[in-house]
């Protein structure tokens, strides 16, 4: 089987830069034992063979508040979007990263006083690519003191 993870790591020696890697964790299953019917509250963990990690940089800005294509969620995916910022600025802005190919990213920030929250993907329906849909997001206007909705491409 195999396993993505995309955690976010703070490397203290460099000011707290953040950035986001892909972590692939590998393994061959053994058989399960104790997991029969019946075994209940008795039941051994399941057993795994031999297992191997790899770890890549995708992105060396800030990201939380990460998204996915819901019909991805919970297996392999390719796009993760999320809110991003840079350490040094106030510009806050959504970035769309591409987990299949370390540095394809895109970023999106609508400038000086303006930020944008979490977003939430919303599929195109009848769309068949995993990034075929829209992100919608609250946009805050610090200088105006206005909230909106605004829906992206989700490109």
């Amino acid at each position: 089987g195999r396993t993505p993870a995309l955690p976010m790591f703070i490397e203290p020696d460099a000011g707290f830069k953040a950035f986001l890697m892909r972590t692939e964790l590998s393994w061959d299953p053994l058989p399960a034992k104790g997991w029969e019917e019946g075994a209940g509250a008795a039941a051994a963990a399941p057993q795994f063979g031999e297992m191997s990690a790899s770890v890549s940089r995708l992105w060396d800005q800030y990201l939380e508040l990460t998204c996915v294509n819901e019909a991805y969620q919970g297996r392999k995916h390719r796009y993760i979007y999320g809110y991003s910022s840079k350490f040094d600025s106030a510009c806050i802005g959504l970035a769309k990263i591409d987990t299949q190919v370390a540095g394809n990213a895109q970023r999106w920030a609508p400038g000086w006083g303006v930020m944008i929250t979490e977003p939430t993907f919303c599929p195109r329906p009848g769309g068949s690519a995993e990034d075929d849909g829209w992100l919608l997001a609250t946009v805050n206007d610090t200088e105006r003191g206005e909230s909106q909705l605004w829906v992206f491409d989700a490109w």
